[in-house]
Order: C-alpha cells, then sequence, then structure tokens
C-alpha cells in the first residue's frame, strides 16, 4: 500500500473521526480552550502534540477500516453500505456476455438468469472483480482505467471507514456527554436556553453524519455505474473475439 494509499484508507477518516468527536465536546462545552491552555509552552511541545495525534488518527483509521469490512457484507447492512453488482450479473448472463456454471457431479451447467438471481450481493460483487482482474491482464492497453479505478475504490474505502467513524464518534458522545446532560437538565428544571442550545448542538451532530452518509452513498452509486459500463464493455470485446469469459460459481444449489 503506498503512502497516498495509507493517507486516505487510515489518517483521513481517523482524523475525521476524532476531529469530528472533539467538535461535538467542544460545543457541548465538555471541553475548551482553556484546557489547552498548558500546551504552548513551547513549539517543541506542540509539534509533539500534533504529530502524537497523527499517528493516533492512523491507529484509528486502520481500525475503522476494519469495522467498515467486518459490516460490509452483513445481511440487511450491505444493501446501504456495499457495491450491489445483482443488475450487471443478470444483464449479462441474459446477454450471453458472461457464462456463469454451476458444479452438477462431474461436469458443471450453465446458470440461468433466474438462478442468477439468487446468487446474493457478495457474490454478484466477487464475480465482477473476478471478470475485471481477468481482463485488465488482457488490456494492456487500458492501463489509465485500471489507475482510475484504484484511485476510486479507494475513495470508496475511505468514505466507508469516515462513515464508521462518524457514527462511532456520534455514539460515543451521546453515550458520554449528551444522554448525561439530557438527564441533568431534565432533572434540574434548566432553563429555555439550555434546553434550544441543547437542540442546536443535537441538530449540528445529526447533521455531519447525514452529510456524511450521502456523500458516501452518492460516491457507491457512481463507482456501481462505472464499473458496471467499463466490464460491459470489456466482456463486449470478448464476445467479439469469441473470448467468452466463463466463471464456475462454487457452493451453488440446483
Amino acid at each position: 500500500m503506498s503512502e497516498a494509499q495509507r493517507f486516505l484508507r487510515h489518517v483521513l477518516p481517523g482524523s475525521f473521526c476524532v476531529g469530528f468527536f472533539l467538535l461535538l465536546l467542544w460545543l457541548s462545552g465538555t471541553i475548551g480552550v482553556g484546557m489547552l491552555s498548558g500546551v504552548n509552552e513551547s513549539t517543541a511541545k506542540l509539534i509533539e502534540i500534533v504529530f502524537g495525534a497523527f499517528l493516533i488518527s492512523g491507529a484509528v483509521g486502520y481500525f475503522l477500516n476494519i469495522v467498515y469490512f467486518a459490516i460490509r457484507w452483513v445481511r440487511h447492512l450491505s444493501r446501504f453500505i456495499a457495491a450491489d453488482h445483482q443488475g450487471f450479473l443478470r444483464f449479462v448472463v441474459a446477454a450471453k456476455l458472461l457464462d456463469l456454471r454451476r458444479v452438477d457431479g462431474n461436469t458443471t451447467v450453465s446458470l440461468t438468469v433466474a438462478q442468477t438471481q439468487a446468487l446474493g450481493q457478495q457474490r454478484a460483487w466477487e464475480i465482477l472483480a473476478t471478470c475485471w482482474h481477468l481482463e485488465v491482464g488482457d488490456w494492456k492497453k487500458h492501463k489509465p482505467l485500471t489507475e482510475f479505478d484504484k484511485g476510486f475504490i479507494d475513495h470508496i474505502h475511505s468514505m466507508g471507514a469516515t462513515l464508521v467513524g462518524t457514527g462511532l464518534a456520534l455514539l460515543l458522545w451521546l453515550l458520554t456527554t449528551a444522554v448525561p446532560a439530557f438527564v441533568s437538565v431534565r432533572y434540574t428544571a434548566a432553563p429555555a436556553e439550555d434546553w434550544l442550545y441543547g437542540v442546536s448542538v443535537l441538530l449540528m451532530a445529526t447533521l455531519v453524519p447525514a452529510l456524511v452518509w450521502r456523500s458516501f452513498r452518492s460516491s457507491l452509486a457512481s463507482h456501481d455505474r462505472i464499473a458496471f459500463a467499463w466490464t460491459v464493455a470489456m466482456l463486449v470485446d470478448r464476445w467479439a473475439r469469441k473470448r467468452t469469459i466463463c466463471v464456475v460459481v462454487l457452493d451453488q444449489a440446483s
């Protein structure tokens, strides 16, 4: 993994997660500028703290990526946070651009479009990725496409980790600060200004995750459309050269 990929996948999501959590703490009055008064003793000390925060954000981002990959194919979650190429699979099988087969005794038989629909989202992604990488090795002249695709995938992974980090930061803030503060305000007959300020902070706390969610979904949809178009173009080219790809699907019921 290059330094640019490491920054995009680990450091950036981790920094955003830590920064968002600190912002929530600052807005809710848990931390203030006064707490940082002892930091500015020297420039060297400040550099140490910034460098330490940078290293911590990388570790946090690495953990967020692990969480994202762990939940990406969880049932009922995958259709929201993972690529969905099931439509692509049905299209290329119906158009006979791809030959999907299952093992039947000592031979293999082609899957119908109806059987293809039962493969599921994760299997559809695996098959598209297989077709893509098989074709990349054959299309040396299209190296710019692969470079663009790698960059786009890094962006998707970064956005996924950022989405997880934003959710975890919000949850941690709610459990450690917002809920105790709400209970305190409720049982101490706090003035209306405190309620209004609390609602404003809560709206801000939900606005940032909503924006991250929207950006992630838009990026994921764009990647799905681009992957669909490029892979279909490659399969059409192979079909024209009478070199249709055959993929054998394992553990597929009749």
